[in-house]
């Protein structure tokens, strides 16, 4: 059923999202599908691969998927979606060309994944009737390098940071969440590591997350989850250890504490602190001078007492932090779902 071109559900798609790419197209549809599902309009996949289509086949059961390898395919494949209103590009092949001819279909940019941090921008983009972008850093990324005065362009936000569910009503209790590195750092050494969840202010809660993923062969690892257990119990801290990170341990945490290793810039979408170990000397702005990225918003720290001013400069720290993930990430669009209330929009008129 989901690579029937012809069926009558297929010919009721409003929408196409398109992938003119090979085997790594199928990212960029993880990326995109499941908010196309979200937003509960009309949608099938165009797969222009025939090895991505084996694999988008079997990632995808019931989402309606359509294949047009030649330009020709293209014709035949669009001349039987009678409801066709949009097609949407989260990438630039050549091949594109396919389809932009036919005018009387709206084209609009979604970009992939990793477009925003992509410090590239072709002309091509022009070429789109509009563009989705995520936030104003983006806009002004392409202001910085193609004119973009005539273009039509909505800010959307990452939809895929939205939040699972509102944050945890606490009293006075804080959680920090410290997410622990492979990496030769202040967390390596457990003697440091434990000074320093000692060390957290007083009913603090505190949760370790130590991936399994550690390289055992590092004497300084070796141990470190046992001598972390009996440190807290002698101390009678309130910390739980865990040994795989995911999303919910997020929902209740103040403060996020990491390194570059193991940040996620979606992150900010959330309502923690975070607070990242950079060594000193460390310019992280200079580790990714060929990407479009910033981390002045962020704290950082590369000593206990440094985070101990992180900790009493909260409420500082924590707007600046808002300021920064708006103009980085666009939450406020994310917080208003104007991806899917654009899609329903394009929908309906």
């Amino acid at each position: 059923m989901h690579n029937d071109s012809y069926s009558e559900k297929v010919n009721n798609s409003e929408f196409i999202l398109l992938t003119g790419d090979g085997k790594n197209g199928l990212n960029h549809l993880r990326y995109w599908v499941p908010e196309f599902i979200k937003a509960q309009v009309k949608f099938s996949i165009l797969v222009r691969n025939a090895e991505l289509l084996r694999l988008v086949q079997k990632e995808y059961r019931l989402v309606n998927i359509l294949f047009a390898k030649s330009a020709l395919d293209v014709e035949a494949t669009l001349t039987k979606l009678v409801d066709l209103k949009a097609i949407f590009f989260m990438s630039n092949p050549a091949n594109n060309i396919h389809v932009l001819r036919f005018n009387k279909y709206k084209h609009i940019f979604l970009g992939s994944e990793n477009s925003d941090r992509d410090a590239q921008v072709t002309k091509v983009l022009r070429a789109y009737d509009e563009l989705w972008l995520s936030s104003q850093s983006s806009v002004d990324k392409l202001k910085s390098k193609i004119n973009i005065e005539d273009l039509t362009i909505k800010k959307i936000g990452k939809p895929q940071f939205r939040k699972t569910q509102d944050p945890v009503v606490k009293k006075d209790q804080k959680t920090v969440l410290l997410l622990i590195s492979s990496q030769k750092n202040i967390y390596s050494n457990s003697n440091i590591l434990t000074q320093l969840v000692g060390n957290f202010p007083k009913g603090y809660n505190i949760k370790i997350v130590l991936e399994q993923s550690l390289d055992n062969k590092n004497l300084l690892f070796k141990n470190l989850k046992a001598q972390l257990v009996e440190f807290v119990l002698i101390n009678k801290i309130n910390c739980h250890i865990y040994d795989n990170f995911n999303k919910d341990l997020l929902l209740d945490t103040d403060y996020l504490v990491c390194d570059i290793n193991n940040y996620q810039q979606e992150f900010l979408a959330e309502n923690a602190l975070i607070c990242m170990y950079t060594p000193d000397g460390i310019n992280l702005e200079d580790m990714f001078e060929n990407k479009y990225i910033s981390f002045n918003g962020i704290s950082k720290f590369s000593t206990e007492e440094d985070l101990q001013n992180i900790f009493s400069e909260h409420e500082n720290l924590y707007r600046r932090q808002k300021d920064f993930s708006e103009y980085w990430i666009g939450i406020s669009y994310i917080e208003n779902d104007e991806f899917t209330k654009n899609l329903q929009n394009l929908s309906t008129n």
